[in-house]
């Protein structure tokens, strides 16, 4: 889930039209560990789905290709499935919203961070690296409270901008 919100900001900042997955779930947990190792749920990737919608309309593509446990693929692509048409989809365990990244992770998305902050300005933003330590459930509430920010920014701004622009019509009449 940390690399995950590491690429987030890229996404937001890219803000593609359509976004195109090559959907092998080998991550998943279930398959062998020379696979993939990692023991990610079917219910993470369909909150991953759905915040990758969040970022293009819902345009989303999940092509299968791959995996070997059937049963594992099935629950991947159902809940995948779900999320793409807009169902209700079984939330992500507590434990798993809970957890903070890998330390060694947290190292290796760093250098990625600096690596990508040569190309995406958003990557240079220090709460980025902030919010890959966090666990999911920190890091949404952190992203939540700076979206309310920059939207109050944003109108006090507006309302700065068209007090100046009456002022300014004032004087001229």
């Amino acid at each position: 889930m940390a690399a995950f919100r590491g690429i987030m900001p890229i996404l937001r900042q890219f803000s593609p039209d359509v976004i195109l997955v090559s959907a092998g779930f080998d991550a998943c947990m279930g398959h062998a560990p020379n696979l993939g190792g990692y023991l990610v749920t079917p219910q993470c990737f369909g909150y991953m789905t759905k915040q990758l919608m969040s970022v293009c309309n819902g345009k989303v593509v999940l092509a299968l290709e791959g995996g070997y446990e059937l049963k594992t693929i099935c629950e991947c692509s159902e809940i995948c499935l779900k999320a793409l048409l807009g169902e209700e989809i079984p939330s992500v365990s507590t434990d798993n919203l809970n957890s903070p990244a890998h330390e060694t992770a947290i190292a290796t998305l760093e250098q990625c961070r600096m690596t990508q902050s040569q190309l995406w300005e958003c990557m240079l933003r220090r709460d980025v690296l902030l919010r890959i330590r966090q666990s999911a459930k920190d890091a949404e509430q952190a992203e939540r409270e700076s979206e309310t920010v920059d939207t109050l920014s944003k109108l006090s701004l507006q309302g700065q901008q068209l007090a100046a622009a009456a002022a300014a019509g004032a004087m001229h009449s």
